[in-house]
């Protein structure tokens, strides 16, 4: 998987791999909320990395992540500051987000807190975009944003009815499969959680150092091609078209997930 995207991070006098500033992120303080299944907690720079960092950045303080913002026990941790309930926007984050786990497996965590992150794994991120490279329009987003699927509108087309009612229908459509992949997400943590004997809020190092599977991942992530375009046909099937359509078998699919 050495041909997956990577972000790449401008540090003071240089640049770091969005996976190499994860290996800097200090999370033991970390739980997963046994009801989002999203990660929490206290998270901070190693010191080994902190003067690289801009100072706006204010490498050098604790942030506490909150778990889901749906969530019952978003604003209800105990371990949660009084001061953390009305959170201001981190430096250099669109929101207040460190770290997620993987969208398609659940077993790895990836950096977020930006409009670009993405919500795979390496390894599950190089099937999405294989996968999705056979699919017009996009099947398996890979991240929020509309261009992260392939869905701009240019400025030359901005006054084109044509161009600009089909923008709307394929962002209505990723905005529909984004909404179907959070479904999905939520199932397999707590597939996870169910196969791991795991029954309430769990620290994030515990979990993820026992939660790796190869042999877990391609299911999952054969499961989720079938998942999902089982929900994109029912899309279809109430008028919710985008404006190109390509179906893989699902045997295919499977058969390209290694």
């Amino acid at each position: 998987m050495n041909n997956v995207p990577e972000h790449i991070i401008p540090l003071k006098g240089g640049r770091i791999a969005e996976s190499e500033l994860l290996n800097h992120v200090d999370y033991k303080e970390m739980m997963i909320c046994s009801e989002c299944y999203e990660p929490y907690g206290f998270w901070m720079y190693r010191p080994e990395i902190i003067d690289c960092l801009p100072d706006e950045w204010k490498p050098q303080k604790r942030y506490f992540q909150k778990c889901h913002s749906t969530c019952s026990q978003h604003n209800q941790k105990p371990q949660m500051p009084d001061e953390d309930r009305e959170q201001a926007k981190w430096p250099n984050f669109d929101f207040n987000e460190r770290l997620t786990l993987c969208y398609a497996c659940g077993q790895e965590i990836r950096l977020s807190g930006s409009r670009f992150s993405y919500w795979f794994c390496r390894t599950c991120l190089g099937r999405a975009l294989y996968y999705n490279s056979q699919h017009a329009p996009i099947i398996i987003p890979q991240g929020r944003h509309s261009s992260m699927a392939g869905f701009v509108l240019p400025g030359m087309n901005s006054r084109n009815e044509d161009k600009i009612k089909e923008f709307v229908q394929d962002t209505n459509c990723l905005f529909r499969s984004i909404d179907h992949l959070e479904v999905w997400r939520r199932f397999v943590m707590k597939t996870n959680f169910n196969i791991m004997g795991i029954s309430g809020d769990v620290r994030l190092d515990y979990y993820l150092a026992s939660a790796y599977s190869d042999q877990l991942k391609f299911e999952a992530w054969g499961e989720l091609c079938n998942f999902m375009t089982k929900k994109y046909r029912e899309d279809e099937g109430y008028g919710g078209s985008c404006s190109q359509v390509n179906f893989l078998s699902d045997t295919h699919c499977r058969a390209n997930s290694t």
